[in-house]
């Protein structure tokens, strides 16, 4: 939704809430671009905080499932923006068994 420009996420109208959601994306896949040793500019991060980037040894790009996304307020320092999560693969999570997130506009759905 756009309000004056900009995206509203929320919305309120005589009382009744209305919500943009991304319930669609749950199952879709995501093309993660690896650049076959690692991408740098691709910011991967765990629940903890901590932050790795995205790598897969065998392949240039990864596709992993759509499991779970956050949408965090522009004030977030954590995680601002849309997020989406799944077992990605890491410098330091090489098979993918950590739930990871990474951020919406750095992947493309398929």
């Amino acid at each position: 939704m756009l309000i004056n420009g900009k995206e509203a996420k929320n919305l309120i109208i005589g009382g009744e809430i209305f919500k943009k959601s991304y319930d669609d994306l749950i199952g879709k896949k995501m093309v993660i671009d690896n650049y076959g040793f690692g991408n740098k500019n691709v910011i991967i991060k765990f629940d903890d905080g901590s932050e790795d980037f995205a790598y897969d040894p065998y392949d240039k790009t990864q596709t992993d499932t759509i499991d779970y996304y956050r949408m965090g307020s522009d004030n977030d320092k954590l995680f601002p923006g849309l997020w989406l999560g799944g077992k990605i693969k890491t410098s330091k999570n090489t098979i993918g068994s950590k739930n990871a997130w990474v951020k919406a506009s750095d992947v493309t759905i398929a």
